[in-house]
């Protein structure tokens, strides 16, 4: 909206409106007040080359009127703690901001559905959407969800995170002691309601895990919590007031050969390592811990051409056995929250 010169209509489809600008990390009734970002505030902007976007946003435009001490009164700044319910006004604010600044012809529309299919045919793509209808005033059970089909010219799958049905839990998903969904109003309760002795095994060892741990840490938590995970990394510690950087480096020379996903790998870290030393060479006045961040986000916009080349099957395998190593390189974690985990 914010870029369109010429008539576009957009269609934002969300299947559930709690989690409308705010999804499964940031929605209000899975985040109590002491769920707090574990990156700096200052990296939170929703804009890439607006850094300070969303502390200005924070300081000087939120409505505190409602908001609990210590929050209501903080002035936050870059390298510190902001909690995670506030985001999603924020993405409310900023997304009703364009539309309303948005050049003539250009239209948002929010809908509350679940899209089922999607067809491609020659130029266009369908989309079906099954809206859920409302029940009557006698309080009898809606009616069945009704569907209907959009013709679209592009298609952005945006699903954030899906909950998992793991094997390893299939016996106990309905068990009281096993916490499914922790960024829920119901996984929140119950992980508040163990005791304070108790023991707590999180399967995760990064951003997830640690936001469970440090909720029950906060709260006086004080038996033993194990993060379990397959890789067994954890996160970085930003240094002491760490400032947000985007740089500027050239594009990896990543291509898809016949040697598949292991070279491909090999490769992948050959660069990576290479882009690394550039920027410790180049710039010294970067913090070590936080160089592999800055080749994350400096490649960041190359990312999509290089996926483009890879078939699924191998993306799917590469993203199953890396996605630890990429969180974790992509992003750190505050002193405030890994100092107490």
């Amino acid at each position: 909206m914010r870029a369109a010169r010429e008539p576009v209509e957009i269609l934002l489809v969300e299947r559930r409106a709690d989690y409308r600008c705010g999804g499964t990390a940031y929605h209000r009734d899975g985040n109590p007040w002491d769920h707090v970002f574990n990156i700096q505030a200052g990296r939170m902007s929703v804009f890439r080359e607006d850094v300070d976007d969303f502390l200005n946003w924070a300081n000087y435009e939120a409505i505190r009127e409602d908001w609990p001490e210590p929050w209501c009164a903080i002035q936050f700044v870059e390298s510190g703690p902001a909690p995670r319910r506030i985001y999603q006004w924020y993405l409310e604010d900023r997304l009703a901001q364009a539309s309303l600044e948005a050049f003539a012809g250009v239209e948002l529309t929010e809908a509350v559905g679940e899209v089922i299919d999607v067809r491609a045919a020659d130029s266009r793509i369908t989309v079906v959407i099954e809206e859920p209808a409302d029940g009557d005033l006698d309080g009898n059970l809606p009616p069945p969800a009704t569907r209907r089909e959009i013709a679209a010219d592009h298609v952005v799958l945006s699903t954030g995170l899906e909950v998992k049905t793991p094997g390893f839990a299939a016996q106990v998903l309905s068990h009281p002691a096993f916490v499914r969904e922790p960024y829920s109003r119901a996984g929140i309760e119950r992980i508040l309601e163990s005791s304070p002795g108790d023991t707590i095994l999180v399967v995760g060892s990064v951003l997830s895990a640690y936001d469970a741990a440090a909720l029950l840490l906060r709260r006086g938590h004080w038996g033993k919590i194990y993060l379990v995970s397959r890789s067994g990394m954890t996160l970085r510690t930003y240094p002491l007031h760490h400032q947000h950087e985007v740089i500027q480096l050239p594009p990896p020379e990543l291509s898809w050969y016949d040697d598949g996903v292991e070279g491909f790998v090999r490769r992948a870290r050959a660069q990576w390592k290479a882009a690394c030393s550039e920027v410790l060479r180049a710039r010294p006045d970067i913090d070590p811990a936080v160089v592999p961040e800055r080749v994350a986000k400096a490649w960041e916009p190359y990312v999509s051409a290089v996926l483009d080349q890879i078939p699924t099957s191998d993306l799917q395998e590469l993203l199953t056995d890396h996605s630890t190593i990429l969180a974790t390189a992509r992003v750190g974690a505050m002193g405030y929250t890994t100092e107490l985990v």
